[in-house]
């Protein structure tokens, strides 16, 4: 999960890596059995759409909505929406898409492309296509994801970020995509 402030110009910060934890944690005795590795909670599925359901999302996660940071992106486009973004770089989303209806827009970076419905004006999410792989964050309030509803999104602010520097920070923390364009 990543850890933020409040303030546009501070910077989005990786919490401590589990190996750095547990370096940091005092020795413990040994055990007498060797313990069993926890089972890996099942995946489940959160589903959303626009509001005309051109545009859907389901994204495969084994954490809780609790558990994901909900984003507000303090940029133009996305306070002007008032998109509030989720990922998890361990799930996986699925993109169901009416070709019809999708309009793409980009920054001038071009560090990712933003679905757009042009038939109900929805901001669903944006992907990040580079070598064959995608990479994505949905808005979870434009495709009103019950999980999310009424969540708050944590402020958060990019200003600055080379488009370099946004590539790898979207590959580390968003969900592997995949889009399926299927007309309705």
């Amino acid at each position: 999960m990543l850890r933020v402030k409040h303030a546009c110009s501070d910077r989005v910060r990786p919490a401590q890596a589990p190996a750095q934890a547990a370096a940091q944690a005092p020795a413990q005795a040994p055990a007498q059995a060797p313990a069993q590795a926890p089972a890996q909670a099942p995946a489940q599925a959160m589903h959303g759409q626009c509001h005309c359901g051109a545009i859907r999302a389901e994204l495969s996660t084994a954490k809780a909505a609790a558990a994901l940071q909900a984003r507000s992106c303090q940029c133009a486009f996305c306070r002007r929406h008032g998109a509030i973004t989720v990922s998890d770089p361990d799930g996986r989303v699925l993109w169901t898409i009416d070709p019809r209806a999708l309009v793409s827009y980009a920054f001038a970076t071009r560090s990712g492309r933003i679905l757009l419905c042009g038939k109900c004006g929805v901001y669903a999410g944006v992907v990040l296509d580079e070598g064959g792989a995608a990479w994505s964050v949905l808005n979870v309030r434009g495709l009103a994801v019950p999980e999310f509803l009424g969540r708050a999104g944590e402020p958060v602010c990019y200003d600055g970020e080379t488009a370099a520097r946004r590539r790898a920070r979207r590959k580390a923390s968003w969900t592997s995509a995949e889009i399926v364009y299927e007309q309705r």
